[in-house]
């Protein structure tokens, strides 16, 4: 290895998060060697970063003892949990635990976690619980959170919200009998924050680049915060199609029926409540990270990827 050059351990590195940080370090940072943690070092997407020339190791976030001989060496680890790969909150809490622990074990100076609000903690009284959560995919993280503030290990919390690309998969616009497409969400006029799956990597990997400077700080990755009715029209602008926000109720919302329907229903809610407590401010977020991008700029880029 040269000289002065650093390890970065990366989480779910042939994931859409963890790819992108993968891609932002490989882009900017040569000062960082990265190293890819994935179940399967033989898949497709671990070889494709094997030839990029990144360090791809084997680990499993249920073995701790993995995580600790990934981890060994490294200067930096991003860590992520990914709810909706297990649907399961203990789980993801326990696997969140155990990247803590092996980073603390093999001795990481600076670890960047991908997390989210505690809306149980904050709000729990308002919302119609799925189980003991009330927005499992943010709560789990947030008790994760709680951890590594508490292990000792120089750290930085990446604050995430919706991702521009979930408008190609799971919430596409759906097109009505009348040849319109509608969107719709339990967020009144309330601002929505949303984000460029690329640009959560770049923001993680400033957070490496700036290290102390930002341990024990909150980094925010949002590159636009606008009422659903405004991404309507910025839909109608870029397709030249008709696209309509309608708005639902959260128990309309969580009848929807498609796995997950209720947390998303909790977490559009949550937004909607409680803007002035957990703000996204894309001013503040670009300051930190300027090639933050906004969502009309996104879509232009990625209207290929709908099927409208």
């Amino acid at each position: 290895m040269a000289a002065n050059v650093s390890v970065i351990a990366v989480v779910g590195a042939t994931g859409a998060q963890g790819g992108a940080v993968v891609q932002a370090l490989l882009k900017s940072y040569p000062q960082f060697k990265v190293r890819a943690l994935t179940r399967k070092t033989n898949s497709d997407k671990a070889v494709a970063l094997a030839n990029q020339g990144v360090e791809v190791v084997e680990a499993d976030l249920d073995n701790k003892e993995s995580l600790v001989r990934a981890f060994t060496g490294c200067a930096g680890a991003f860590l992520l949990t990914n709810y909706w790969e297990i649907f399961d909150v203990n789980r993801e809490i326990q696997q969140g635990k155990n990247q803590v622990d092996a980073c603390k074990e093999a001795g990481v100076a600076h670890v960047v976690f991908s997390t989210l609000e505690g809306v149980k903690k904050v709000g729990g009284d308002k919302f119609k619980l799925i189980g003991e959560w009330a927005v499992p995919h943010f709560d789990g993280k947030d008790v994760i959170t709680d951890y590594l503030v508490a292990s000792g290990l120089n750290y930085s919390l990446l604050y995430t919200c919706f991702y521009y690309e979930n408008w190609c998969t799971m919430s596409a616009p759906h097109k009505g009998q009348d040849g319109n497409y509608y969107l719709s969400y339990n967020m009144g006029e309330t601002p929505m924050p949303a984000v460029a799956v690329t640009d959560i990597g770049t923001t993680a990997a400033r957070a490496f680049g700036a290290g102390a400077a930002v341990y024990g700080k909150k980094v925010y990755a949002v590159g636009e915060n606008i009422p659903i009715s405004e991404y309507a029209k910025i839909f109608s602008k870029v397709f030249g199609k008709t696209f309509i926000y309608a708005p639902v109720t959260t128990e309309q919302f969580a009848a929807f029926g498609f796995p997950g329907a209720d947390d998303l229903a909790n977490m559009f809610q949550f937004y909607r409540d409680f803007v002035p407590d957990f703000p996204r401010d894309v001013a503040a977020a670009k300051e930190f990270n300027p090639e933050l991008i906004g969502f009309e700029q996104w879509l232009t880029a990625n209207k290929a990827r709908f099927n409208l």
